[in-house]
């Protein structure tokens, strides 16, 4: 019965060997994961830094995709108008109209005149109110 105590010390001084092992590779293998845990990290913030520059980038793009849209929203009704009309015709027919008193808004909308071509239409061609000069010919009155 000499052997028990021997015995038992052998077990414990293995178990303790098995114990210290464990704990080595334990920290081994924390520091592994503590290594993971900074490059994931890392990742993180750099996808993080590249998110918010896409959603500036996003809200850029946004802001000049409205410019456009603002810059073309007539652009598709224009392009219908002078499709249709004859250029001359169109003039013709809308130095006819501003000489029967038509106004630039209604010349506009009526023969898709710009804003300046029915303002220069109306002013060039536009209905004059005359006056009867007693003393003979009908008188202008923008000149008198």
């Amino acid at each position: 019965m000499d052997a028990l105590p021997w015995v038992i010390a052998g077990v414990a001084l293995f178990l303790g060997a098995v114990t210290v092992v464990m704990v080595v590779v334990m920290a081994w293998q924390v520091r592994q994961l503590q290594g993971q845990r900074r490059d994931l990290s890392a990742d993180l913030a750099a996808a993080l830094r590249e998110m918010e520059q896409l959603a500036a980038m996003t809200a850029k793009l946004g802001i000049h995709i409205g410019r456009v849209e603002r810059g073309c929203s007539g652009l598709a009704e224009r392009l219908e108008i002078m499709e249709l009309r004859n250029e001359s015709r169109s003039f013709d027919r809308a130095i006819a109209s501003a000489r029967r008193g038509a106004d630039p808004v209604r010349l506009e909308r009526q023969f898709g005149l710009s804003q300046t071509e029915a303002g220069l239409v109306t002013l060039l061609h536009g209905a004059q109110r005359r006056l009867q000069d007693p003393r003979g010919p009908v008188q202008d009155v923008a000149r008198s």
